[in-house]
């Protein structure tokens, strides 16, 4: 088996018509909307009927948003951008997988590095658990969409980071 490269992620990249657009990404009935920079605008999900729980998520390194330009890669629904930072470079890639949205950072370089999750929940009575990265949303709140249809029943977000040796998630009240 072939060894997994993250630069092979660039390859294929649908490129942009002059100007820079946000994008979906998710599935099985869970779906963020992202600026073309990376940064996800809101994030609703498992289905339909379920509320928006985010407003902002952003992705810091060394206490830095990462800004990239995402692209498409040709045939999928995988979203990718590189960036460069002090220490070296990195690549942001968006997908879903298995009613989960991904977002992977990769890294090549020296030093050490902390990456931070920042969320603003979308609503300012949503009860949260940041030391655990948790946004809940009780039931009778507004689904995501027009606000003609209500939560019928207690939804949680959960964030989490695979490698926590150096990791934060904070949430934005």
């Amino acid at each position: 088996m072939e060894k997994f490269d993250p630069e092979n992620l660039l390859l294929d990249l649908v490129p942009s018509l002059g100007i820079e657009e946000g994008y979906p990404v998710g599935g099985e009935g869970i779906i963020a909307g992202a600026r073309s920079n990376g940064c996800w605008e809101f994030l609703a999900g498992p289905e339909l009927t379920s509320p928006r729980f985010l407003s902002e998520e952003r992705i810091l390194l060394n206490g830095q948003p990462i800004s990239t330009s995402m692209a498409r890669r040709q045939g999928t629904g995988v979203f990718v951008g590189s960036f460069f930072y002090e220490c070296g470079e990195g690549l942001l890639v968006d997908f879903a997988y298995q009613k989960k949205l991904i977002r992977a950072v990769f890294l090549r370089g020296d030093g050490v590095v902390r990456l931070k999750a920042k969320l603003t929940p979308f609503q300012s009575d949503y009860v949260s658990m940041p030391q655990k990265g948790i946004i809940a949303v009780k039931a009778g709140g507004w689904c995501f969409g027009n606000q003609e249809t209500a939560n019928v029943r207690d939804r949680y977000l959960s964030v989490y980071f695979l490698d926590s040796s150096e990791t934060e998630i904070s949430i934005n009240l």
